[in-house]
């Protein structure tokens, strides 16, 4: 992934590894990701066709089947949660093991943490 850098840190028996932006001054705790997470359709919307493709774990293209065009948009991670047939689905452990342990440990460690969200859910 362009423009990464990974730091571990050691805590006893665990590991945590920690991806930092290359914005970021590379201290714990002083960093921004910004992440998207597909949810599977709710029953109102099941049998239409999603319109959001993850080509990587770190970019997403959004189709508009009115111009018939997609765009496409690079992000710190892309999560597939529409379909658990794929391989690369994400459960909500796959979330807390990779964004919110990292942001609990901030927190404890006394760094001010959020975590935005913003969407409806299943």
């Amino acid at each position: 992934h362009p423009a990464k850098l990974l730091t571990a840190l050691d805590t006893g028996e665990k590991r945590h590894v920690r991806t930092l932006s290359s914005a970021s001054s590379g201290e714990p705790g002083d960093n921004i990701k910004v992440c998207l997470r597909v949810r599977p359709f709710n029953r109102r919307e099941q049998g239409q066709v999603c319109c959001v493709s993850m080509p990587t774990k770190y970019s997403l293209a959004v189709k508009d089947p009115a111009e018939d065009r997609e765009y496409h948009f690079n992000v710190d991670r892309a999560y597939q949660s529409h379909d658990l047939s794929l391989p690369d689905f994400a459960t909500q452990q796959t979330l807390y093991d990779e964004l919110g342990e990292d942001i609990l440990c901030s927190a404890l460690d006394g760094y001010n943490c959020c975590l935005f969200t913003y969407g409806q859910t299943a």
